[in-house]
């Protein structure tokens, strides 16, 4: 899951936090902290922000398994990535 893999990202990086990826996704740190403990769901653009922030290299790969999670809320902006980027 992508939140499982992000929560290892923050306690290996220094200086990466809640609060720099509040920022990044631009929602507010309880809207991160609930979404890293699976309590709530992130629009798609937030969580794009942070792969993109995090993970530059490995963007596609990520998303690629991240997509089909998603629920229909998402789903709009999910295909159009698709498109984009050729999944």
């Amino acid at each position: 899951m992508l939140q499982e893999q992000i929560l290892r990202t923050l306690d290996e990086r220094d200086g990466v936090d809640q609060r720099k990826l509040s920022y990044v996704a631009n929602l507010n740190e309880s809207s991160i902290s609930r979404f890293l403990n699976g309590y709530e769901e992130i629009n798609f653009e937030s969580a794009l922000r942070i792969v993109k922030f995090l993970y530059p290299e490995q963007e596609r790969v990520i998303m690629a398994t991240y997509i089909p999670t998603q629920k229909s809320k998402n789903a709009r902006h999910a295909l159009e990535y698709c498109v984009m980027s050729q999944l």
